[in-house]
């Protein structure tokens, strides 16, 4: 079987250099179905690429949070809550005792309150943390306070740039500059740049009393040491929520930036489909051209057929010689349309780039490889089978005696 399949794709080759003309412009369908399709999967994956990139720069993969639920659903409108139940210090240790070594994770506390400098008052959006996080702070002005200190209490806070620019502090900072903040008297020991102008004041959450987690729900943030360990942390979390009494199951949701890579790859996914399915239009004009090409073969050699099966070849022999004909022919065209398709995007994806201003790349991925490879065989099967069929069931004598 292997010594046919081979003298059949042997002859088949010979058949087409006879005739590479006529191959070549028989394939054109099959070379510009395979060239579209090279690029815009090429295209399509590296759009993937960028997104993913884009949400890895913006968001921490690893990073998991537990936000407060302060609305509930009834009838598909939502509803506030007429309270919430809140993760104290003490549900957060419990919580935290749960999660594997190199964890890292903070109570977040949020609130909108005035503060005094000088006997004047500011609106600013406190926030409540311990010094794990401070670290992604990008700081303009001063210091970052000691880790320690700061978990401990200690009594400082860094203020934004629009916070810093409204009350009027003076530079350097010296440490001294005090501020009035939840009751407490703080020293500014930075000022941090933000991506969006925020009035934003950052202070040791240990200054928090137990009353202030419950007039205003804090926020669990947990980062884990691998991306890999998020899902069963996930678990892990909503499972300890479902078994707590306090707080309520319901208070709390957990999210994570993961859902979002995986709204994303769902999206491209759903564009591949449609424009594989749209360019996949031109790989079936490219097949019935093979298709054509082979029938008017048959026709051209009636008398060869005849004679080959005259002096003892097979109906199996004959339908081989017309389908590794075919193959070969699918497979020469979608050759030919891949490096056509690579040669296209990489002329677009310059273009791309020069007018959306995006480092955008074309990515090539085992997956166009192996689509192109199937898409060339399917085609040459599909489309050789009526001629091979046809040119089988000639009769011997019918077909010696055509003119």
């Amino acid at each position: 079987m292997i010594h046919q399949l081979f003298t059949a794709f042997r002859e088949a080759i010979v058949n087409i250099r006879s005739h590479l003309l006529h191959t070549v412009l028989s394939t054109l369908g099959i070379i510009i179905g395979v060239a579209s399709l090279v690029a815009i999967l090429s295209l399509i994956d590296g759009m993937e690429q960028f997104a993913r990139d884009q949400i890895s720069s913006t968001t921490s993969l690893n990073a998991l949070s537990l936000d407060p639920e302060f609305y509930r659903t009834n009838n598909g409108v939502r509803i506030r809550k007429d309270s919430t139940s809140a993760i104290g210090r003490t549900e957060f240790n419990e919580l935290r005792a749960t999660f594997p070594a190199h964890t890292r994770s903070t109570l977040i506390w949020q609130s909108s309150e005035e503060i005094s400098k000088d006997s004047s008052k500011y609106g600013a959006e406190l926030t409540a943390v311990d010094g794990h996080f401070l670290r992604t702070l990008d700081i303009a002005h001063g210091t970052f306070p000691d880790t320690a200190s700061f978990m401990g209490g200690g009594a400082v806070c860094l203020v934004s740039e629009t916070l810093a620019t409204a009350m009027h502090l003076s530079l350097p900072l010296n440490g001294q500059t005090s501020i009035q903040v939840h009751g407490h008297t703080l020293k500014v020991a930075a000022i941090f740049r933000e991506k969006q102008p925020s009035s934003r004041l950052i202070f040791p959450a240990a200054l928090l009393a137990e009353t202030d987690f419950r007039n205003h729900p804090p926020q669990v943030v947990v980062v884990a040491s691998h991306v890999e360990q998020v899902p069963d942390l996930e678990k892990s979390i909503r499972a300890w929520l479902a078994s707590q009494q306090h707080p309520v199951p319901g208070d709390y949701a957990v999210h994570s930036n993961e859902g979002r890579v995986a709204q994303a790859a769902q999206g491209f996914r759903l564009f591949r489909i449609i424009m594989g399915l749209i360019v996949g239009i031109s790989v079936l004009v490219g097949g019935v051209g093979i298709m054509n090409v082979l029938v008017i073969a048959v026709t051209e050699r009636t008398r060869e057929i005849g004679l080959r099966k005259a002096v003892g070849a097979h109906r199996r022999d004959i339908v081989l010689q017309f389908l590794a004909e075919s193959i070969t022919v699918s497979v020469f065209g979608s050759l030919i349309g891949l490096f056509a398709g690579i040669a296209g995007t990489m002329i677009t994806v310059p273009i791309i780039k020069a007018i959306t201003k995006v480092p955008f790349q074309a990515n090539y991925t085992l997956n166009t490889l192996v689509v192109i490879v199937v898409v060339a065989i399917l085609t040459g099967i599909v489309f050789g089978t009526y001629p091979a069929l046809k040119a089988a069931r000639l009769d011997p004598v019918d077909a010696i005696r055509h003119e």
